[in-house]
């Protein structure tokens, strides 16, 4: 990070200084170590968990972007960082505690160029209610308590396709998802067709024996989006990238007319 060595005193000699300021190729993001956001942003932008995939994609320097399961930020910083910018960025993110600090790093880098939403996308338009912690990369929709009724956060539910309504008509370039085990739920519904409108769909698939991957990905499949360069059949959590074919065929034909 640009300023490394001012965040290692802070760390050594200010351990009760949780909130910190990280600087990286321009652009500057919070992070709470309290919180659980280590695991988000700063993780995410010195790791190859996304960046990988982005040289077997097709894309422009300027894309419209949908983030499910936003955290506080990291997948646009690390695109930002990356030399791209945004026609459209819409970032979703079910904690509300960790929603704060996402609207705080987007305007801090982007200005009025994106939208944040505190909300869960799922199968089923509802009320989702759950037990928040401090915020981390591991809040999901199924995390509940009920000796701690007290600690109960209720966040709207909307499904994919209400999410990509959100950007009209426009094409989205990239899909990125990573939601806990809902991807299960959204792809069993009927209210994920729209998942047609994205070229690139990145996701974090929380494989286990009852909800093996292979299901999401016939689904996808269905939907006309092929895997590039398949994860290892194991029963460890991968971030799948799946190519649109049939976006890829209506462009080119649009083109060839």
């Amino acid at each position: 990070f640009d300023n490394r060595w001012s965040l290692i005193v802070s760390r050594l000699f200010f351990p009760g200084r949780s909130k910190l300021i990280y600087k990286y190729r321009g652009l500057e993001f919070l992070t709470d170590h309290a919180a659980g956001d280590a695991n988000g942003a700063r993780d995410l932008l010195v790791s190859d968990m996304y960046r990988e995939h982005f040289r077997r994609m097709t894309i422009g320097k300027q894309l419209n972007v949908l983030d499910i399961g936003a955290n506080n930020g990291g997948f646009p910083l690390l695109l930002a960082s990356e030399g791209f910018s945004f026609r459209k960025l819409i970032s979703i993110e079910l904690n509300p505690k960790t929603f704060g600090r996402l609207e705080s790093n987007l305007s801090r880098n982007f200005g009025t160029e994106v939208a944040a939403l505190n909300a869960a996308v799922c199968g089923t338009e509802r009320e989702i209610s759950f037990t928040a912690g401090n915020a981390g990369t591991a809040d999901n929709i199924y995390l509940f308590n009920n000796s701690a009724d007290r600690s109960r956060t209720f966040v709207d539910g909307i499904t994919l396709d209400r999410a990509i309504e959100m950007f009209g008509s426009d094409p989205i370039e990239i899909c990125k998802m990573d939601i806990e085990g809902a991807e299960f739920e959204i792809f069993d519904s009927e209210n994920a067709s729209s998942i047609a409108r994205c070229k690139y769909l990145l996701i974090e698939i929380h494989h286990n024996p009852e909800h093996p991957r292979i299901s999401v990905i016939k689904r996808l499949n269905g939907f006309g989006f092929v895997e590039i360069e398949p994860r290892p059949e194991d029963e460890f959590h991968h971030v799948h990238l799946f190519e649109n074919q049939k976006f890829i065929a209506d462009k080119t034909g649009l083109l060839n007319d």
